[in-house]
């Protein structure tokens, strides 16, 4: 395992991006590879064989969204192991996330220090060994 995660991030909204950002900004072990702004511009990013270590996806964004992303990854061998994080302010579709392959779960909140620490705490998640951590975050 590197030392340091790389980390894809797919969010169309770039107040959420730089959320992301800050929440990031203080973690040494884990760097920000990418920023793309749908679910399409992620995939033409890893079947270019730029391979992330954890991908964290919006779940509302236009062209495709992150459910139809997660769907994607999930059935390319080449992909399927790579942890997703799904993130969304609303919890609606919490099962069709976790039906879709979804590795955890992050609710997009108003308090950026909690949001921080859960951004931080799931990037450095090892997601083989502690996937009880990881599938716990589906529960609200």
């Amino acid at each position: 395992m590197a030392s340091t995660k790389s980390i894809l991030l797919v969010d169309d909204d770039e107040s959420d991006q730089l959320f992301f950002t800050m929440a990031l900004r203080d973690l040494s072990s884990a760097r920000l590879e990418a920023v793309v702004e749908n679910g399409r511009e992620a995939l033409e990013r890893l079947s270019a064989g730029v391979l992330p270590d954890v991908i964290f996806t919006d779940i509302q964004m236009p062209v495709m969204d992150g459910v139809d992303l997660i769907r994607a990854i999930r059935s390319d061998p080449s992909l399927q192991a790579i942890p997703i994080v799904a993130m969304s302010g609303h919890t609606g579709r919490l099962g069709l996330i976790r039906e879709a392959g979804a590795s955890a779960f992050i609710r997009k909140m108003a308090d950026q220090v909690l949001f921080a620490e859960w951004v931080q705490r799931l990037a450095m998640l090892d997601y083989t060994d502690d996937s009880n951590i990881a599938a716990g975050t589906f529960e609200i």
